[in-house]
């Protein structure tokens, strides 16, 4: 007892000293290991790794750089990953290629690791040659935890570069297709193409990846990889800014040819004619669908390092019928010099037969002229758009209100398309009626091109089935036309 009363406070001190030493992880025995990993001897080495655990979705990250020690191609198959609570695991549908003398990143997505500063776990890693047959190397890793808030603050392997080839190309546009529409199922390719992250990958990521790719021409690969990186920590990236800010706009300093057109095998860009009127300027280019399909345009433009842009995107279906011409026009960001430049001419569209885009891009050499008014030959405007903004209201009416008057008219007023009516009085009452009755641009655009408001109602899929009609300029209004059966007739007479 008189030991007790003597030495009791000490050993209670004791006590806590060694719980409080436990609590915080000092007498765990990895806590006090060095930072390793390592694998059974073979054609891969283990270089680096990390471990994140994430606080948004209390989820753990790990990722994994091996290098390719051997001269030949190496596919790494599968990796799973596990420790005490903790496991990650990846069955890769797609194998990721490993070059002679490369290196390659692999991120698994885990268990929330807790909260231990250092986590202890074995590595099994499935390889094997080219067409050769399966092995396995047993490894292990000791790592440091990082904890971050969110997603968007893991360093996620290969970001952008989901096949892990070393470039972000249109090889990445095909496998975000097939992960979308479910043909593959890759859990480490859905993070790596996650561009949004959202944590799905959706048509958002594919409309950001083909973005990235026409935008970051003049980028290098590993640029392009550390710049998709980046964007990614922002809620809304902009790929194309950052792109040009980065690398330059998509220009001739990219070493790219001048060529008298664009082309990537489906759809042309054939000329490009520049125009500049009294207040702006615009871009007429001349398209060739060389497929046997219609192809839906989404948006086009030509650009030039130094700012000046011109563009033109389409919130509906823009079509060239298979195997036909077309025209756009495309209203640049401000006036731009008269004369002959260099500008990087784009166009992105629907490929034919898939719910993806497909992108022609190359350099041109645009001749930008003045002119006094609208000039001939060029494209037209859309029927009923003669000020071409893309849109038919107030504007539309005004101008006509002007060639009533026979006042004065702005130079890049498109006269021919108001050509609705007999005269510009009646196509002044034909379009006022069409702001009044029809629902969206759309609507408008396609009602103005055949002449009448009657095409503002909406009909039912039967009967947009039965009269399948496509107007000249490419708008398909089956959808858009009146429910009278009289109306139905009338067109179907009138268009075939």
């Amino acid at each position: 007892m008189e030991f007790l009363l003597t030495y009791g406070w000490a050993i209670i001190v004791v006590l806590v000293v060694i719980g409080a030493l436990s609590y915080f992880g000092v007498l765990d025995p990895t806590s006090l290991l060095p930072e390793k990993c390592t694998l059974q001897t073979g054609p891969l080495v283990c270089q680096d790794q990390v471990i994140y655990a994430v606080q948004e979705n209390n989820a753990g990250y790990v990722n994994i750089h091996f290098k390719n020690i051997f001269e030949d191609a190496i596919q790494i198959k599968s990796l799973n990953v596990t420790g005490s609570n903790f496991e990650c695991a990846s069955d890769f549908f797609q194998p990721r290629t490993v070059s002679p003398g490369r290196d390659a990143c692999i991120g698994l997505s885990c268990d929330y690791p807790g909260d231990s500063a250092k986590k202890s776990m074995s590595l099994k890693l499935t390889y094997s040659k080219v067409d050769g047959l399966d092995k396995t190397l047993d490894g292990e890793i000791v790592s440091s935890i990082i904890d971050v808030e969110q997603r968007r603050d893991v360093t996620i392997c290969n970001f952008g570069d989901g096949n892990a080839d070393g470039k972000i190309d249109d090889n990445d546009m095909d496998f975000l297709i097939r992960l979308i529409t479910g043909e593959i199922t890759d859990p480490v390719m859905s993070a790596a193409y996650d561009l949004d992250q959202d944590g799905v990958v959706s048509s958002g990521d594919l409309s950001l990846m083909s973005t990235l790719i026409v935008s970051c021409t003049c980028c290098s690969d590993q640029e392009m990889i550390e710049l998709v990186q980046e964007e990614k920590k922002d809620d809304n990236p902009s790929y194309q800014s950052a792109c040009w800010s980065a690398c330059g706009l998509p220009y001739d300093d990219c070493q790219l040819p001048v060529s008298s057109d664009v082309d990537d095998g489906m759809i042309q860009i054939t000329d490009a004619q520049g125009f500049v009127f009294d207040d702006y300027s615009q871009v007429h280019l001349t398209l060739q669908n060389t497929q046997p399909d219609d192809i839906n345009i989404w948006r086009a433009g030509a650009a030039i390092s130094g700012g000046d842009s011109c563009y033109q995107s389409f919130d509906y279906d823009w079509v060239v019928p298979a195997s036909d011409s077309a025209c756009i026009i495309a209203t640049c960001n401000n006036e731009v010099e008269s004369g002959q430049n260099t500008y990087r001419a784009f166009l992105e569209h629907d490929l034919p037969g898939r719910t993806s885009r497909g992108y022609a891009a190359g350099n041109m050499t645009i001749e930008f002229q003045e002119a006094s008014s609208f000039p001939s030959g060029a494209c037209s405007q859309a029927a009923g758009d003669g000020n071409g903004d893309r849109s038919i209201d107030s504007g539309d009416t005004d101008m006509l209100q002007l060639l009533i008057e026979g006042q004065p008219i702005p130079s890049y007023l498109d006269t021919d398309a108001y050509s609705i009516g007999a005269d510009y009085s009646e196509s002044q009452t034909i379009l006022q009626d069409i702001i009044d009755l029809c629902p969206s641009d759309e609507a408008k655009f396609s009602a103005a091109d055949i002449g009448t408001s009657a095409a503002c109602g909406v009909a039912g899929e039967e009967a947009a089935a039965e009269l399948e009609l496509t107007s000249s300029s490419g708008y398909t209004f089956a959808q858009t036309i009146g429910e009278d059966e009289n109306i139905w007739s009338q067109l179907h007479a009138q268009f075939n």
